[in-house]
């Protein structure tokens, strides 16, 4: 579905397909809002960030994307996220050891291991990340295809709003509140079997 797609169901389902209530570009507006949404409490759009960690890295400036890491690994072993007020907490100086890494934390739109690496390696991070906005209305939706229905339930919603028809706003509204839970809970579990962390026990080599 694209975007020419979701103006047409929109207009139709609401009862004005000459566009003399509401805009075309008023239901692009709508509809990028709920794909947002969508994005960041569905966590559809799942990526991967690699780069080489140094002992004189200054941290790695996180990606555009970035919404939230759901792992962390460096040279594949999986890291325990902690905070600069922890690592003050511990007497850790965020920045001068350099013994065997074992946690990571956020700073400035960066992302830091702790301590720091004596070698240089791999740092991997899965993470939920952000979807450009949609401005050509021949371009196809940028989530998945369960997802596409949502989207124009969403955008009548907002024109009920508009229109302040609240009978049919309120009835709506409770629609995509379940679709949006039922959306977040099945992804969640999904990101819970796809993203597994096992660390290595005491007795491992």
């Amino acid at each position: 579905m694209n975007m020419t797609d979701v103006v047409r169901q929109v207009t139709r389902l609401v009862g004005d397909e000459y566009e003399t209530q509401v805009q075309k570009t008023d239901i692009l507006d709508w509809a990028n809002e709920y794909i947002m949404l969508l994005a960041r409490d569905a966590e559809f759009n799942q990526l991967l960030f690699s780069q080489q960690y140094t002992s004189t890295t200054p941290g790695l400036p996180l990606p555009v994307q970035f919404i939230g890491e759901k792992r962390v690994t460096f040279n594949d072993v999986p890291l325990d996220k902690t905070s600069l007020t922890e690592l003050d907490n511990i007497g850790g100086n965020p920045i001068a050891s350099t013994s065997e890494v074992t946690h990571f934390y956020m700073w400035g739109n960066y992302i830091w291991l702790w301590p720091t690496p004596a070698n240089t390696g791999t740092l991997n991070m899965w993470y939920v990340g952000a979807v450009n906005a949609v401005g050509d209305f021949d371009a196809d939706l940028p989530l998945p295809l369960i997802y596409h229905k949502d989207v124009v339930r969403a955008c009548v919603l907002r024109f009920r709003e508009q229109s302040e028809d609240y009978e049919q706003l309120q009835a709506m509204n409770d629609e995509v509140s379940k679709l949006t839970a039922k959306i977040i809970h099945d992804q969640t579990f999904q990101s819970r079997e796809t993203y597994p962390v096992v660390k290595p026990g005491p007795g491992d080599g």
